[in-house]
């Protein structure tokens, strides 16, 4: 398999990775003032800094809210979208080792997607993300600039402004530590620094999202929440996620590339589809197999049956040419001598036709029960203990048993199997 593309595409910034046989190659971000260009540079710097060949690509997978401006081939390559939830699922859910979790993916807002017995369904969210951290320090900070307000976050202190458990109660309340929050930026006041309100900022959002796929999860038993997305590589996550872990017996998840993991769930939809198609050929062809193998031990048994009838079809035959040939030399003998009372008996039609039925069907039974020594027995099988059949001699069937014996060597209209036997319709139905 070549290389497979994984590109999520944002407003100003797009994620791009490869994915193939080895694992996951050369993650990188691209900002611009649009999708659009921001997705053109991404992939052409993606290729030349890297040294990729465009041959070497199997195929591009775009996602995100940006790739709906994308209609046109990239660099020449047919592109195709994915669903961004999909993405997002599959993205999160590989490498964790874990059967069912929710996905937290936290961009702009954050959304909520269950992955759960291997389905994969978008459960959610809340307008509360990347964009409200921005927001809110456009307002109260007068930057937007993403960076400088985790660094301001860094060397501030969040208990001058969180109001928490400890500032209202000299113990801890049951499930609530003494270092819970009981209200976001409720110290706050009009000489908070700014290195402090950042932290608040930071904190409050973080808290919201954690306590937001926790309600997400009351009626589940899913206790691990995956996040990813840009957020999931803010330091604060170490201090608010364990919080929570400790209060509500949860697990959160900060997986290796959590950045890149829509982007690696695009690129996973191209190659669970591929698999999928695959494993679906690869039954197709074990069941071709197998009708061609039931085909040719059909084959087999049937020109099995031909040859062994065939070959007692000719002795038969020349047993005939033997019967007629010492029949038609009492007949002179008899003519010579004269004598009509055993002549008339010598060409009655009845008595001949008799004996070469029983002949016939005694060459038929011997002939059938050789090929199939346990018919007789597996018949039985079918048939209440009462109602078996006992043969009088070894190899002779009944009428009944040469009528499914004719049946089981693929002779199934029931007049021709009435004539075969020289029996009655309604024998062969009853």
């Amino acid at each position: 398999m070549g290389m497979v593309i994984g590109i999520d595409v944002g407003g100003s910034t797009t994620k791009i990775i490869g994915v193939d046989g080895e694992g996951i190659k050369h993650p990188m971000i691209v900002k611009a003032t649009d999708p659009i260009t921001s997705l053109f540079g991404a992939f052409g710097k993606y290729i030349y800094d890297n040294n990729i060949s465009l041959s070497g690509i199997e195929k591009v997978m775009l996602t995100g809210v940006g790739s709906a401006y994308v209609n046109q081939p990239l660099y020449g390559l047919p592109t195709e979208h994915t669903d961004e939830f999909l993405a997002n699922g599959l993205g999160a859910h590989y490498g964790s080792q874990l059967k069912n979790l929710i996905v937290v993916s936290m961009g702009t807002g954050t959304s909520f997607v269950k992955v759960e017995d291997g389905k994969i369904q978008h459960i959610g969210g809340i307008g509360i993300g990347g964009g409200t951290i921005q927001g809110l320090s456009r307002l109260l900070l007068k930057t937007h600039d993403i960076h400088q307000v985790v660094e301001m976050a860094q060397k501030g202190i969040v208990e001058n402004i969180d109001l928490q458990i400890k500032d209202i109660c000299n113990a801890a309340l049951p499930g609530l530590p003494l270092n819970a929050t009981a209200s976001t930026f409720g110290k706050a006041d009009s000489n908070s620094s700014l290195e402090d309100v950042a932290a608040g900022i930071i904190h409050m959002v973080l808290q919201s999202i954690g306590q937001s796929v926790i309600l997400a999860a009351v009626n589940s038993s899913i206790k691990d929440f995956v996040l990813i997305g840009n957020l999931a590589k803010l330091p604060q996550c170490k201090e608010v996620f364990p919080i929570m872990e400790d209060m509500y017996q949860c697990h959160f998840l900060i997986p290796e590339y959590a950045e890149y993991r829509t982007a690696i769930g695009a690129a996973l939809t191209y190659i669970n589809k591929l698999y999928r198609n695959n494993r679906r050929v690869g039954l197709r062809l074990a069941a071709l197999n197998n009708e061609l193998k039931e085909l040719n031990s059909h084959l087999s048994e049937s020109n099995l049956i031909k040859q062994t009838y065939i070959v007692r079809y000719m002795d038969f035959c020349l047993s005939y040419i033997d019967q007629m040939d010492s029949r038609l030399k009492r007949i002179s003998r008899l003519l010579d001598g004269n004598n009509r009372d055993a002549l008339r008996k010598a060409l009655d039609p009845a008595a001949f036709a008799r004996e070469n039925l029983e002949l016939f069907y005694n060459n038929f039974d011997i002939t059938f029960l050789k090929l199939f020594p346990s018919f007789v027995e597996e018949y039985n099988k079918l048939l209440k203990p009462s109602e078996r059949i006992v043969l009088k001699a070894p190899d002779v069937l009944t009428t009944e048993l040469r009528i499914y014996a004719l049946i089981r060597l693929g002779i199934t209209d029931s007049v021709q199997i009435a004539q075969f036997l020289h029996c009655s319709l309604s024998t062969v139905y009853n």
